[in-house]
């Protein structure tokens, strides 16, 4: 917005070195998923289990209404890349 009103030429931030971030990768085991079931209630307990069976996001589990549940199964469309799944239903 400076650029546009005038008040510099150019982005300074531009010059700015970004720093290099080291990517995480960290799974938990079976005994802390569990462990942390038991201790939720039970709609996060739901939540838990239909994102690690179907390892979605956590946003796009968060975003699954009733409407989404039908007879084949979840309906889900993936908020980042906009794909659409349906996640069968089973025992």
């Amino acid at each position: 917005m400076a650029i546009r009103w005038g008040i510099v030429e150019r982005n300074p931030c531009k010059e700015v070195k970004r720093l290099t971030e080291k990517k995480r990768e960290r799974y938990i085991t079976d005994n802390e998923l569990q462990r942390i079931r038991v201790l939720a209630s039970d709609k996060l307990r739901c939540m838990i289990d239909i994102a690690y069976l179907t390892a979605l996001r956590i946003g796009d589990v968060l975003k699954i209404r009733l409407s989404d549940i039908t007879d084949e199964g979840i309906v889900v469309k993936q908020g980042k890349t906009g794909k659409k799944q349906i996640f069968e239903l089973t025992p």
